[in-house]
């Protein structure tokens, strides 16, 4: 239904229609059309990606969460999956990060967390 809308609203793009949440985002873009450049960025194949790293492989084990932003200066960390396989995101900041959990980060590369 909402797939001609978008398909109108921006004709030089590939649409992909999945689920509840994906048709919500779209109906929002067509409220606010500066949002689409910003999905674009974080679901695109250009710009920055998401990752998960080990807390050990970036230092930043027995950290609190809200300090490991200052350890990954090109990164942003948005939260943590814990041994097993249970995800928080955006976990309290004083939350301490274990060394066998993986911190989720917005990154433009893996290497960039190197």
């Amino acid at each position: 239904r909402n797939a001609s809308i978008m398909k109108s609203l921006y004709p030089n793009r590939t649409l992909v229609v999945n689920g509840e949440t994906l048709g919500r985002l779209m109906v929002q873009s067509s409220f606010d059309p500066g949002l689409s450049h910003i999905f674009n960025q974080l679901i695109g194949f250009e710009g920055d990606e998401f990752y998960s790293f080990s807390a050990e492989y970036l230092g930043v084990a027995g950290q609190r969460f809200g300090d490991i932003s200052f350890h990954l200066p090109t990164s942003v960390p948005l939260g943590v999956i814990d041994r097993d396989g249970s995800f928080e995101i955006n976990p309290a900041k004083d939350r301490k990060v274990l060394a066998d959990e993986l911190v989720i980060v917005l990154t433009e590369d893996a290497s960039s967390c190197a």
